[in-house]
């Protein structure tokens, strides 16, 4: 039961984390298993030890939800980005409370302590306003030709070198191209569950000769749609490593996961902040390994310093670290509101109807949980 019920906690746990705003550690606190993950990435071998029956399949479970969640959440994404962000938007509204009680577990709210609220959302509000959060690492764009005939320009936005790509597409959707190579992929979970058939079609395109493109360039080519309408192209890509490059990804896990272990702080915003969310993101979803080794690498080292450091400031200066949290809260709210998705419409409705429920959700957990029992245990460990 207690290996069952670890790694659905850590299912949770990893998918909140890709989700920007989230914040996975204030789930762990809600869920009852703060003290066992924090103990377990200080390196508190007895911790780890009197625990290892939970520890393990919440390691498991977090692998699990992040891989799936980067391939379920990048398609809710795209097909109803306004709902998908409004329900995050109100989780993170109604865990406010949940935070509030958890800072003034010690002692009272003082009025000194709006100054560090207030500073941290301003923060992360200026770099939602004055920094690109969206991190769109590729640009597609198409212009109409004729009958059914389009024009398709990608480009590679980002600083690195992509050393292999294609763009894929649903079978069938396009009769001829020019400029390019069409191609079939196979569908992994196709090719194991149920064969692939002999008349599968073409679903991929790629540049003729190299798949190769360098930072800011573009490849462009001219298709022909079955339907007579635009096609959307999903970009699969792998990058070049540099030394550079390699740095940017350990250092931008590193802040992350340290990030994570701090309730309040989304680990995976902490990625957007530093631009390497959609890069992250599409390497899981593309098992593009020289990424993931540097950006693993980088969270291992960070979420074992952070779960130290978490400790030694909730020890010091518990209700100024926990304001600065409510701040940041606050303002990773506004940053992922789709102001330049939202319109007047069915989504929009949606997306407020589903605000309202997820707040109440987030909240109602909460509440019950009024994190009395796990605060006891988090004090009693920062005592040792």
């Amino acid at each position: 039961m207690q290996g069952f019920q670890g790694f659905i906690y850590g299912v949770v746990f990893g998918i909140v984390n890709v989700i920007p705003g989230i914040s996975g550690a204030t789930m762990m606190v809600i869920m009852g298993c703060y003290d066992k993950v924090c103990g377990a990435l200080a390196l508190d071998f007895k911790h780890i030890k009197e625990n290892l029956r939970f520890l393990i399949p919440f390691g498991v479970g977090v692998i699990a939800g992040i891989v799936g969640a980067a391939v379920v959440l990048s398609g809710l994404f795209e097909l109803y980005p306004v709902p998908t962000y409004f329900l995050f938007i109100g989780l993170i509204l109604g865990s406010l409370p949940f935070v509030y009680r958890t800072a003034t577990k010690y002692e009272k709210f003082k009025k000194s302590s709006i100054i560090p609220i207030v500073l941290a959302t301003a923060l992360v509000v200026g770099l939602s306003v004055f920094g690109d959060l969206s991190d769109e690492s590729s640009d597609i764009r198409w212009s109409r030709d004729g009958t059914g005939t389009f024009t398709t320009t990608y480009k590679n936005n980002t600083n690195q070198d992509i050393s292999e790509f294609h763009l894929r597409f649903k079978e069938g959707e396009i009769v001829s191209v020019v400029g390019a190579q069409l191609y079939y992929v196979e569908n992994t979970f196709e090719t194991i569950f149920g064969g692939v058939s002999d008349e599968a079609q073409n679903n991929a395109i790629r540049p003729l000769g190299a798949d190769r493109l360098g930072a800011g360039e573009s490849f462009t080519f001219r298709y022909v749609s079955a339907a007579g309408n635009p096609v959307e192209f999903q970009p699969k890509v792998k990058y070049n490593m540099s030394v550079m490059f390699f740095m940017v990804l350990l250092f931008g896990g590193m802040l992350s996961a340290a990030a994570m272990v701090m309730p309040g702080i989304s680990g995976s915003f902490m990625m957007v902040l530093l631009g390497i969310y959609t890069t992250v993101i599409s390497a899981v979803k593309n098992m593009d390994i020289v990424v993931l080794l540097p950006a693993g690498l980088g969270v291992l080292i960070g979420l074992v310093a952070g779960a130290k450091l978490i400790k030694w400031l909730l020890k010091r200066f518990y209700t100024v670290s926990y304001s600065v949290i409510i701040g940041l809260v606050i303002g990773s709210a506004y940053a992922i509101l789709p102001l330049d998705e939202i319109e007047v419409g069915p989504q929009l409705i949606f997306g407020i109807g589903i605000m309202v429920v997820a707040g109440a959700i987030s909240l109602s957990i909460g509440a019950e949980r009024n994190a009395k029992d796990e605060m006891v245990k988090i004090a009693r460990n920062l005592e040792e």
